[in-house]
């Protein structure tokens, strides 16, 4: 009963607790830079740029072609390759044999056109280095938008397809949204978006995309439960049967045996020899998934929620080789968001009195409201 009557209070904390927080401006300026480079990294435009590292620093040639190197630093980081300012290889597909996305209306092939590609780092850097700064953001945010999905739905027009920009594209277009929206209330109201509780434009792109790194991997749970008619956990063992098609795949597209048919097979035995230890690891990260909403609690279950995404997607990667290097960096940025905890720290340290509970959003305003 104790419970019943306390559950409109408990209900009305739960959604203050949902809703968007204050990100102060050293907050918002490290995240918008690490995630230029980030977008900078998935942008299609071919060497120089794509090649930049190798040709600026040949002592670094052999960590980039050891992949015992270049993953020395994981984890808990991405492998070193995966951190070095090298853009995404240039388009080189000249037709669309399985339209994917918005090429059943649209003819993206031009971004494979060389002229285009010539002037593409002439567009691309600019808006980069504006968006980095913050400056232009109407402009640059839609430009950077369509060119990450237009190349990338080109690139998952040729019959098979990559979710690896997807999150990329996907805060892009979210971003580009709330700004727009913060445009239009700007012109017809004549003033700057603020809402009941002092939450300004600035706060909403930025919780927003953290909203939408949260839904990426919800989505992805309940997907796994609707396509499997809710027997993904029961059959999870012949995940093991994959791993050993994928990995004899890689053998022979690369033709490898030093980096195939070892690990990840032994890893599919176990899964097959194993079933229910195998349920109960799959089921971990299924949960994972489920709950991410977790992370919109406060700061501090979004951190250790981060964490968690960051220690599933490395044993994804050592056990089954789905390399979500982009998501990750992502992650990194928006959900661990180590700028944030430094600063709390260094309060704590202090014993600032204006520091109060970091389960609380809350915080964020007393850290906007005094000097870093």
């Amino acid at each position: 009963m104790n419970f019943f009557r306390r559950s409109p209070y408990l209900f009305k904390r739960l959604c203050d607790r949902l809703r968007v927080w204050k990100f102060s401006r050293y907050e918002v300026v490290f995240m918008r830079v690490l995630f230029a480079f980030v977008i900078y990294q998935t942008m299609p435009l071919g060497k120089p740029f794509s090649t930049l590292t190798q040709d600026l620093f040949p002592a670094i040639n052999p960590a980039i072609s050891s992949k015992e190197k270049n993953e020395s630093l994981r984890p808990p980081l991405p492998p070193i390759v995966e951190l070095l300012p090298n853009s995404s290889q240039r388009m080189t597909f000249d037709s669309q044999p399985v339209p994917n996305g918005i090429a059943h209306w649209v003819d993206l092939t031009f971004f494979s056109n060389d002229r285009f590609v010539a002037l593409l780092p002439w567009i691309v850097i600019p808006a980069i280095l504006l968006y980095a700064s913050g400056i232009g953001l109407p402009i640059t945010l839609p430009l950077l938008t369509f060119i990450s999905i237009g190349s990338r739905t080109l690139s998952n027009s040729q019959g098979a397809i990559n979710h690896g920009f997807q999150l990329v594209s996907a805060i892009l277009l979210v971003q580009t949204g709330v700004i727009l929206f913060g445009v239009i209330y700007r012109l017809i109201k004549k003033k700057h978006f603020v809402d009941s509780r002092q939450r300004t434009i600035r706060d909403y792109y930025i919780y927003s995309t953290i909203l939408l790194c949260v839904s990426f991997y919800m989505i992805a749970g309940y997907i796994k439960l609707i396509k499997s008619d809710g027997e993904w956990i029961q059959n999870s063992p012949y995940i093991g049967i994959q791993l050993v098609k994928t990995d004899r795949q890689n053998y022979y597209t690369n033709m490898d045996g030093k980096h195939f048919g070892k690990a990840k097979v032994r890893w599919a035995s176990d899964m097959l020899e194993h079933p229910n230890f195998t349920r109960v690891f799959m089921a971990c990260g299924l949960c994972l998934e489920l709950f991410a909403f977790i992370a919109l609690f406060g700061r501090a279950w979004c951190a250790v929620t981060g964490l968690m995404i960051l220690a599933f997607h490395q044993l994804n990667d050592s056990i089954m080789g789905l390399m979500f290097y982009h998501n990750e960096k992502i992650v990194w940025i928006f959900l661990v968001n180590i700028p944030f905890w430094i600063v709390m720290l260094n309060r704590r340290i202090r014993k600032d009195p204006a520091l109060i509970p970091l389960l609380s959003d809350e915080s964020e305003d007393e850290i906007e409201a005094s000097p870093a």
